[in-house]
C-alpha cells in the first residue's frame, strides 16, 4: 500500500471521528479505510487508535503521529500548490548558461523587457564558452550554437546565425583581396580558437563545399577580440554577422568572398528533457523565439557592400 495514502486516511479518520464518516468523505468503503489504518499501524509498529463500539480515540503514539503527520502532509500540500502555481505562473529563479558573446550583444539589451513582462521571475546568468552539464551544475537552460549532443537533453532551434569573412580596407590595400577561398592560405587569418589545433574555414557554392586550412598571428575564443584586430588592419576574420553588421554597412570592414556562402551557426535553447517544461523555462524560450526567430540581427542578410576607395580608382 501507499504510505502517504495510508497517512492521509488515518488523518481523515481522526478528524471525522469514525471510520464510516471518513469512508464517506474519502469515497471509500469502511473496510478499505480500516485496511489503510491497519497498514499504517503495522508500518509504525504500534497501535494508533483505540477502537470501541461507540468511541474512537488516539493512543499516545497515535496522538504523536497525528500531530507530526498533520504537519508533514500540510507541508506537502503547500509544496504541491507552489509547484502547480509555478507551472502556470512563471516565478522563481531562472538559471541560464550562455555563450558570452551572444548574451552580451543580443540578450543583455532585451533582458529588462523580459523581466518587466514577468515580474515574479529572477534571472541568474552564467556566461561561458565551455560546454556545461545542465543537471550537474543546476542550470535550467543553456543557450549555445550547437544542437544537444546528449540524448537526455532536448533543444529548440531558435534561429540561424549567419557568418561573414571580413577585413579592413587598410589590410586589403596592403595585402590584396582574396577572390577564392584557397587564397586565404596566403593571408593572416584571425582565428576563433583556444589552442593550436588546425583550423579550416568552410564555404559553399553551387552545392559544393570547400574547406580551407587557415593560419594567422592571433587566436582567441572571444570574437570581439578578433573584430577589433580586424578593424586595426591586422588580418582577415570570420564572425557572426550580428557582431559586424554595422561595420560592414559603414565600410569600416569589408565583406570578402561575396560569391561564397560561409558556413553558419544555429542558436539552440537546450534544457534537461523534462516531460513538463517549467513555466519559467517555457516563457524564456518563447521570448527568444519571439525576438530572434525572425530577427534581422540573427538571420540578417549581409548588407550591400559599399564601394571601396580601391574600386573607385579603377
Amino acid at each position: 500500500m501507499d504510505l502517504l495514502h495510508s497517512v492521509k486516511t488515518f488523518l481523515q479518520v481522526v478528524e471525522s471521528g469514525s471510520f464510516a464518516q471518513a469512508a464517506r468523505r474519502l469515497d471509500m468503503s469502511t473496510a478499505a479505510v480500516s485496511r489503510q489504518v491497519a497498514f499504517l499501524e503495522q508500518t509504525v509498529g504500534a497501535r494508533l487508535l483505540n477502537r470501541t463500539t461507540r468511541n474512537l480515540g488516539l493512543t499516545e503514539m497515535g496522538q504523536n503521529c497525528f500531530e507530526r503527520y498533520s504537519r508533514i502532509v500540510g507541508e506537502l500540500d503547500e509544496v504541491q500548490q507552489i509547484a502547480q502555481a509555478g507551472a502556470v505562473t512563471p516565478q522563481g529563479t531562472l538559471r541560464v548558461a550562455s555563450v558570452m558573446l551572444f548574451w552580451i550583444w543580443r540578450i543583455a539589451p532585451i533582458l529588462p523587457e523580459f523581466l518587466v513582462r514577468y515580474p515574479k521571475l529572477r534571472v541568474q546568468a552564467s556566461l561561458t564558452e565551455r560546454m556545461i552539464d545542465l543537471v550537474e551544475e543546476g542550470f535550467d537552460l543553456a543557450l549555445q550554437f550547437d544542437a544537444p549532443r546528449i540524448k537526455s537533453l532536448q533543444g529548440r532551434r531558435i534561429a540561424p546565425i549567419h557568418r561573414a569573412i571580413y577585413a579592413s580596407e587598410a589590410y586589403l590595400r596592403k595585402h590584396g583581396e582574396p577572390t577564392r577561398p584557397a587564397e586565404l592560405r596566403d593571408h593572416n587569418c584571425l582565428l576563433y580558437a583556444l589552442h593550436t589545433e588546425e583550423i579550416a574555414w568552410e564555404f559553399r557554392r553551387k552545392g559544393e563545399t570547400v574547406r580551407v586550412k587557415v593560419e594567422g598571428s592571433l587566436r582567441s575564443n572571444d570574437a570581439l577580440t578578433l573584430r577589433h584586430a580586424a578593424l586595426q588592419g591586422l588580418g582577415i576574420a570570420r564572425g557572426p554577422v550580428f557582431l559586424v553588421h554595422d561595420d560592414l554597412r559603414s565600410g569600416r570592414l569589408v565583406r570578402l568572398l561575396p560569391g561564397y556562402d560561409v558556413t553558419g551557426l544555429e542558436l539552440w535553447a537546450i534544457e534537461a528533457g523534462r516531460q513538463q517544461l517549467p513555466a519559467k523555462v517555457r516563457v524564456f524560450i518563447d521570448f527568444l523565439d519571439e525576438k530572434f526567430g525572425r530577427d534581422a540581427a540573427l538571420t540578417l542578410p549581409l548588407p550591400p557592400r559599399p564601394a571601396s576607395p580601391r574600386e573607385g580608382k579603377k
